[in-house]
């Protein structure tokens, strides 16, 4: 019988939780996409070093597009932009609110990827 009660018990439990952590599994893809920005910032500078802004431009509006990014990234949200000192920076930034219902919560969480060439062509952060 205390096997019986152990296991509702763990069932329960892992229920209230499934039900709690439910509307946070959004995050868990936007995670991934933030991972995906960080390599493709990386590749776009890259690009731009090697080939030229235009070059840069197109591919990252290709990997924009097709690299399996969410709708939470607008084609906006990222950009080329020479710094005063001569750095060329590839920036991604974007943001979202995630919600819960059940606690009335909504929590801002953002995002940026940034890669940099510095004058001297070399890649930075």
């Amino acid at each position: 019988m205390r096997v019986w009660v152990l296991r509702v018990a763990i069932a329960a439990v892992l229920l209230a939780a499934s039900v709690a952590l439910w509307p946070l599994l959004p995050l868990v893809g936007m995670v991934r996409d933030d991972l995906l920005l960080e390599r493709i910032v990386v590749a776009v500078a890259l690009d731009w070093r090697d080939f030229g802004a235009t070059r840069a431009m197109r591919r990252l509006q290709v990997e924009l597009d097709r690299g399996g990014i969410g709708p939470q990234v607008q084609d906006g949200d990222c950009g080329l932009r020479t710094l005063l000192d001569g750095t060329r920076q590839v920036r991604c930034a974007w943001d979202v609110v995630i919600e819960h219902e059940l606690f009335d919560a909504r929590w801002p969480v953002a995002f940026t990827s940034v890669a940099e060439i510095d004058p001297d062509g070399r890649l930075g952060p």
